[in-house]
């Protein structure tokens, strides 16, 4: 005599009850089986499982809540929040308050800039006004350094007071 698929399931189901300790559960019908219930949004792209993102070759999306440690108001309080990358951080940074914030950015501006660091330059800023002085050896070079100095946050003008000498000469 053949069993049923209902017949299967009860029994399977009855296996994992017979080892679960506490009261016995009877399973009447089959559950029906859905196979978007781990997704809400089952059209949705990408999976929230790290390892099934990586097996499968799916977007992985991470979690958006943050951590949480028991306590707090509710018995859960937030471990730490949401963080910024590193560009947020950088936009909601203010801009430098006055000249001399603004003449010390400009000096480490040069310091890291590749061409600009070359050259040794006098900084002096008035009103978000910045005059540069120092020897330069090319047109090109004295551009790109005015070019990255302009960009600066607080910066109006760039005063261009330095000499071309060039090093061929």
């Amino acid at each position: 005599m053949e069993r049923t698929e209902s017949e299967d399931y009860r029994q399977r189901e009855s296996q994992w009850d017979d080892a679960w300790p506490g009261p016995r559960e009877e399973h009447a019908a089959e559950e029906p089986d859905i196979e978007d219930e781990d997704s809400p949004y089952p059209e949705t792209v990408g999976t929230s499982d790290s390892a099934f993102a990586v097996s499968e070759g799916e977007p992985y999306t991470p979690a958006v809540d943050p951590p949480v440690l028991p306590g707090g108001r509710d018995g859960i309080e937030v471990a730490t929040g949401f963080g910024f990358s590193s560009d947020e951080e950088a936009s909601e940074e203010p801009a430098p308050r006055g000249d001399e914030d603004i003449a010390d950015e400009v000096m480490l501006t040069l310091r890291q800039d590749s061409i600009a660091s070359t050259y040794s330059f006098e900084v002096g800023v008035r009103d978000g006004f910045v005059t540069l002085q120092g020897t330069v050896g090319s047109l090109d070079e004295v551009e790109h350094i005015l070019s990255v100095v302009s960009q600066l946050p607080g910066v109006v003008d760039v005063i261009d007071e330095t000499i071309l000498q060039p090093t061929g000469a």
